[in-house]
């Protein structure tokens, strides 16, 4: 009974703020959008939202937000079809000053969205291949891991421009790299091998050094990364 009811009361809340949104200034209805969203309440409301004069007047880093947040929650590909393809994916350099976690956010929701596959993946991997030195180390491994592995963008020019910036950028970094990181480097590097074997060979060098570090079921996904370098490799001998 009392969770029922403040729940509808929250919900009002919600619709009433909703309701106010065409004349709220653009940062404030993007910070109502992205809490009623993650709050889970109303959110085909919040989604017919995305749309044209409201939809062009929100910040890139909020509106990635919030279609990130949807898509977490299941709500209908299409709703936010005509958000990412008028600005998302035509955002261009706009996209590379969104903030790291929003933009791996929004490629994690991939996994779950064929909408945000097929039109956001390619351009965060051309905008994170220009922000790459701006990420924070933690964030770098699983971002590289889901472009050389997602059917959508493996192999595009957007994630070969990202794993050539990758080797630039990520090589000098490996020595302060947790296992577990060092770990996703190699796999995603061995998966994108064709564009990045240099990291490849740089990663899986430091990792089976200090093989102690991984446990058995790490030490075969090493291998299984590592097997692009040959038999032969020295990294490959360690294993």
């Amino acid at each position: 009974g009392e969770a029922a009811g403040a729940m509808g009361l929250a919900e009002d809340l919600a619709r009433w703020e909703l309701g106010g949104l065409q004349h709220a200034e653009s940062h404030v209805a993007a910070e109502v959008l992205l809490a009623i969203a993650e709050s889970g309440a109303l959110l085909q409301d919040v989604a017919s939202r995305l749309r044209p004069p409201l939809l062009h007047r929100l910040p890139l880093p909020e509106l990635v937000d919030i279609v990130a947040v949807l898509a977490e929650k299941d709500v209908d590909d299409n709703v936010t079809r005509s958000a990412l393809q008028t600005r998302v994916a035509v955002a261009g350099p706009g996209l590379a000053a969104v903030p790291p976690q929003r933009l791996l956010r929004l490629a994690s929701a991939a996994t779950k969205s064929s909408v945000i596959a097929e039109c956001a993946l390619g351009p965060i991997a051309s905008a994170a291949a220009s922000s790459l030195h701006l990420w924070p180390l933690d964030g770098i491994p699983e971002l590289l891991l889901l472009m050389a592995t997602h059917p959508a963008v493996a192999g595009s020019s957007g994630s070969r421009r990202l794993f050539s910036r990758a080797v630039e950028v990520v090589t000098p970094r490996l020595p302060e790299m947790l296992p577990a990181e060092l770990l996703r480097i190699v796999v995603a590097s061995g998966a994108a091998a064709a564009s990045c074997r240099d990291l490849l060979e740089a990663a899986a060098d430091r990792a089976t050094e200090a093989l102690s570090a991984f446990a058995a079921e790490q030490v075969v996904l090493l291998t299984q990364g590592s097997l692009t370098l040959g038999g032969e490799h020295p990294a490959m001998l360690r294993l």
